[in-house]
């Protein structure tokens, strides 16, 4: 619902004919985009304080594992690398670090070595340094 309501701000912004036209666009983007990031944090606090406390009471760190390979195995793999590329730019290199650590361990090599090429496109020369893979 967000997202959808941001790309359709964003499409009126694109056929925007005027300069007036063009900054009533914008600040609609502006509330929608307020709304989704509202709209996301909120989402990502429940997961935190509520969706993960349970899957640790009733599951084991195996058995989340298994379910998260089973979730990423079923999804398009040209939408998971797109979706790396973001997420490779927004978290912290030790998240990334670790990341990278499990893919190593989980993938045959030539997949990883994809991701350690994805992670130097996507984070630049001097970050993937800070890395130390």
């Amino acid at each position: 619902e967000f997202c959808d309501a941001l790309r359709g701000r964003i499409t009126v912004f694109a056929g925007a004919t005027g300069p007036a036209e063009r900054q009533a666009a914008g600040q609609e983007i502006f509330y929608a985009l307020n709304d989704f990031i509202a709209f996301n944090l909120y989402h990502m606090n429940r997961e935190e304080t509520v969706f993960l406390p349970l899957l640790w009471k009733h599951f084991s760190d195996v058995e989340i594992l298994a379910m998260q390979q089973q979730i990423v195995a079923a999804v398009d793999p040209s939408f998971l690398m797109a979706q790396s590329r973001w997420i490779m730019r927004s978290i912290s290199n030790q998240e990334l670090r670790q990341w990278l650590s499990g893919i190593r361990r989980g993938a045959p090599d030539h997949v990883y070595q994809g991701f350690v090429k994805m992670a130097l496109e996507e984070i630049g020369e001097r970050r993937f340094a800070e890395l130390a893979l």
